[in-house]
């Protein structure tokens, strides 16, 4: 008979989410993405810290001591490489514990990086064919590349949930956002205007107190950019889940059990 020790340390573990109703609208979609990140804040912020912590603290040496401030391209090249080849790590995580926390499992930061981590082939493929697409589209009078652009928004949590790889991903996201492109322009407006705001006024505090202005400060105030975009992918996680709620890929606990319990009886 085992025997609890009262001494022990206790040993974390994320709350558990409530099963959620099916987004079906807009709003519905930033609600249930935003409760998302809310109920595992501390997950999002350990998971980013981690990923990006030591990338900021590099990509902002190098710019303060080493990149030419004028060289503007240069330091576009190298957040673009942090970005491509790191970052996706953290988003990877964050589709794969996002989708564990709607089905009402437990998650912590580092199960989600690991996720992350494995899923970080297919897509950094992915993203490699989609930004090439919309890059080529982009050149045709930049209209196509704005519309590619948004319809295979949905690319990456097709990538990391079903694991599917480019060539798949891609058509998968055009084939779920099939006649729903301003719904997926709302959606878009709405997490990345923001997203720019606050791009572009994050090291506004070196610029009113110059007397912090220090690499190790602004590598601190851009990690507090970077804690934004997990929300945005909590917020195409649950549009995914929108749009693939009759398929049972991604679904709360006990709405999964039902549908298991109906399946089996049908089965029968």
């Amino acid at each position: 008979m085992s025997s609890i020790n009262p001494y022990a340390s206790p040993q974390f573990e994320s709350r558990r989410d409530e099963p959620q109703p099916i987004p079906t609208t807009v709003g519905e979609i930033l609600s249930a993405g935003t409760t998302l990140y809310v109920n595992h804040l501390w997950t999002w912020v350990a998971m980013t810290a981690v990923v990006w912590g030591p990338l900021e603290l590099a990509a902002t040496y190098l710019e303060y001591f080493v990149i030419d401030a004028d060289d503007i391209g240069r330091s576009f090249q190298m957040n673009a490489f942090f970005e491509g080849v790191f970052g996706i790590i953290l988003y990877g995580g964050v589709i794969r514990a996002g989708g564990d926390a709607w089905r009402g499992e437990p998650v912590t930061w580092i199960r989600g990086l690991g996720q992350g981590l494995a899923a970080w082939p297919r897509l950094f493929s992915t993203r490699l064919l989609g930004g090439l697409v919309v890059i080529l589209g982009l050149l045709l009078f930049i209209i196509p590349g704005l519309y590619l652009a948004v319809r295979i928004v949905l690319a990456d949590a097709v990538s990391v949930v079903e694991r599917k790889g480019a060539t798949t991903a891609l058509p998968r996201s055009m084939d779920l956002t099939y006649g729903k492109f301003f719904r997926y322009l709302m959606l878009c407006f709405v997490t990345y205007v923001p997203f720019v705001a606050l791009a572009t006024l994050h090291q506004m505090p070196l610029i009113l107190f110059p007397q912090i202005d220090h690499w190790v400060v602004a590598a601190a105030l851009t990690l507090t950019l970077d804690l934004a975009a997990p929300w945005i992918v909590l917020i195409f996680l649950a549009a995914y889940i929108s749009e693939t709620s009759g398929q049972g890929l991604i679904l709360p606990a006990e709405v999964r059990k039902d549908v298991d319990v109906a399946s089996a009886a049908a089965n029968a």
